[in-house]
């Protein structure tokens, strides 16, 4: 009775685990790596708080330089692309630019359904749809995928052409984000983020680790200069 019990708790814990990713933008403990025409990028979460009603996640950090500065002085602890975290409040998956403006997701929304991804301060908004909801092979894996489009529609609710209508977003239901967009800069500009590696499971490029750029033999010394 008690193999019987330990058997049925197991098997439900593993059902929940594989349905509570259920098309979130980001996966717990993964790291992605995607590629635009020229680089690569990486997302990955490095703390989780619990704020309000709802959970903020945080993105890692990065050292981009001030161009402006005269002395070439770098800017640390910068957003990266993500923005600079994911909050999850309901069925809603938040993210936000550089002027703190939301910008909502709502992965378990079925085929078809609309929501306002994005408010502009004219008036305008972005109508985000679920477009397409198939089986897709990325990376080697098989998943199913969801399509979501944007029509930019004016304050009466009529569509607008723009060029950001024809941008899409990819949202996998057991690995994450597939193809976005640069969330800290949007809707300014909008490059493709596609899907080129994932740490879990680990398929596609990956990034180095400390032993793979040097194997620390015994003897070994290291030499740094403070300026």
């Amino acid at each position: 009775m008690r193999f019987f019990y330990i058997s049925i708790v197991l098997i439900y814990f593993n059902s929940y685990t594989i349905n509570a990713q259920n098309y979130s933008p980001i996966v717990s403990g993964n790291t992605s790596l995607f590629k635009t025409s020229s680089f690569f990028y990486a997302m990955h979460v490095d703390s989780v708080k619990a704020s309000g009603s709802g959970t903020s996640s945080f993105f890692i950090k990065t050292v981009n330089p001030d161009y402006n500065s005269q002395v070439n002085d770098c800017r640390p602890y910068a957003s990266m692309w993500t923005g600079p975290l994911i909050y999850y409040t309901g069925d809603s998956a938040v993210f936000f630019n550089q002027n703190n403006d939301s910008i909502f997701f709502l992965p378990l929304a079925p085929l078809n359904a609309t929501w306002n991804l994005y408010q502009f301060t004219n008036g305008n908004y972005l109508e985000a749809r679920i477009s397409q909801k198939e089986q897709l092979t990325f990376l080697g894996l098989i998943d199913s995928v969801k399509t979501i489009s944007l029509q930019l529609k004016n304050g009466i609710g009529n569509t607008i052409s723009d060029p950001i209508n024809f941008l899409t977003f990819t949202l996998s239901q057991n690995h994450g984000i597939l193809q976005a967009t640069s969330f800290i800069n949007f809707p300014t500009s909008y490059p493709i983020y596609e899907i080129a590696g994932m740490s879990s499971p680990i398929v596609g490029i990956q990034l180095l680790t400390p032993r793979q750029i040097y194997n620390y033999d015994i003897g070994d010394e290291f030499q740094y200069e403070s300026v």
